[in-house]
């Protein structure tokens, strides 16, 4: 062999050593920031089981910003997100949701002091059962997913919904946004509707039911949203004792 194609031999063999370290390094990122997107996932996935409690442990166990007063101001917090989010789009009522994620940059290490700001979209779940086999396409929708964000045509986003920040290797949401964004109506509506709609009332020696007409013909999904988290609050309060 001749010093010349010794010589390309050893740029090809760096050249493979470099692309395959590239590679790595992609599939790594790939990785951390899907962790952002299963964190979101799993925060909409105990709201839509109504772990509100458990939601509300977990936000307050990670020296977040949210700063609440009491347990029951983040329960009604996170009920109320996701109700404004489904009379948003049109699905209260509905049996479930997707939940389609849109960061509004790509995280790098370089930037591991900065949070990532999530929009959010909902659409009606299609029921099916995918396979969980592992598959050359299955493989290949992961690696192209940074680069084919939409799901649908032309989806429309709630921008800066949430807000995530990395500490110790671990994504945690800091911030929920129902106030500067398309929501932003319909939560201070909602919110005013909890509030002057409380039928369940503390009292010195347990707890006081104020009496009420439930018109189940004419309820609407709203109605029936805010009717089950109300009887949520008294099963709560009785379980305490």
């Amino acid at each position: 062999m001749t010093k010349s194609s010794k010589f390309l031999v050893g740029i090809a063999i760096i050249i493979g050593f470099v692309g395959i370290a590239v590679l790595l390094t992609y599939i790594s990122l790939l990785g951390e920031n899907r962790k952002i997107d299963d964190t979101v996932n799993g925060f909409f996935d105990q709201i839509k089981n109504k772990q509100y409690r458990e939601v509300c442990l977990d936000l307050s166990a990670k020296d977040n910003k949210f700063g609440f007063s009491t347990p029951q101001q983040c329960s009604d917090l996170v009920f109320l997100f996701e109700l404004s989010l489904l009379k948003h789009y049109d699905l209260t009522g509905k049996d479930n949701y997707e939940v389609e994620i849109k960061k509004n940059h790509f995280w790098y290490p370089i930037f591991h002091d900065r949070p990532v700001r999530v929009n959010i979209s909902l659409t009606k779940q299609i029921k099916s059962a995918p396979s969980q086999a592992l598959s050359v396409a299955r493989i290949y929708d992961f690696v192209k997913r940074p680069f084919t964000i939409h799901k649908r045509k032309d989806p429309t986003f709630v921008k800066n919904l949430l807000t995530l920040e990395r500490k110790d290797g671990v994504w945690t949401i800091t911030v929920i946004n129902v106030k500067e964004n398309a929501i932003a109506g319909i939560y201070a509506d909602l919110r005013d509707r909890l509030q002057n709609e409380t039928y369940i009332r503390k009292t010195q020696n347990g707890i006081s039911v104020e009496k009420f007409e439930i018109n189940l013909k004419d309820m609407k999904p709203v109605d029936r949203e805010m009717l089950n988290y109300n009887l949520q609050k008294l099963r709560d309060m009785i379980d305490k004792k």
